[in-house]
């Protein structure tokens, strides 16, 4: 796989998740208002004795409904980018960890494209094996016998 199939397997992911959370947001927003129309009208019918009055409380029952609309719509956003925010960490640290082991590496190993099997990356180890720099390495492309060819 190379870096264009990942950005774009990236952006499928991303692109799923957006879509997933909008669902919830709007099945949330939805099962909230219906329960709260209902609801409402229910008690309000029962508490409020004439006409006049329950018109005030419709107004602050819509006043009343647009905040925790927006509580509800927030928290989510805001569970959804927490949740995000942990998947990058997550991701940079095993970046990190994989980073460090390729660097580390005593045996010469290298990244490269598939396609057009050119370097992307090489290791110390390689560097030093072959002789050549890292950014040497990059303008050649990788040979099937396992040494790099210019």
């Amino acid at each position: 796989m190379n870096e264009t199939d990942n950005l774009s397997e990236e952006h499928v992911n991303a692109r799923r998740l957006s879509r997933h959370l909008a669902r919830r947001t709007s099945l949330a927003f939805a099962l909230f208002g219906a329960l709260w129309i209902l609801l409402s009208d229910w008690v309000l019918a029962a508490v409020a004795s004439h006409p006049a009055e329950f018109a005030a409380w419709q107004t602050y029952k819509g006043w009343v409904f647009i905040g925790i609309s927006t509580l509800i719509v927030y928290g989510t956003l805001a569970r959804a980018e927490r949740k995000q925010e942990r998947a990058n960490a997550a991701l940079a640290a095993s970046e990190g960890r994989y980073r460090l082991l390729f660097a580390s590496n005593p045996h010469p190993m290298w990244v490269y494209d598939v396609e057009t099997l050119h370097f992307l990356e090489v290791n110390a180890a390689a560097v030093e094996q072959y002789g050549f720099t890292q950014e040497e390495f990059r303008t050649m492309a990788s040979a099937t016998s396992g040494r790099p060819k210019m």
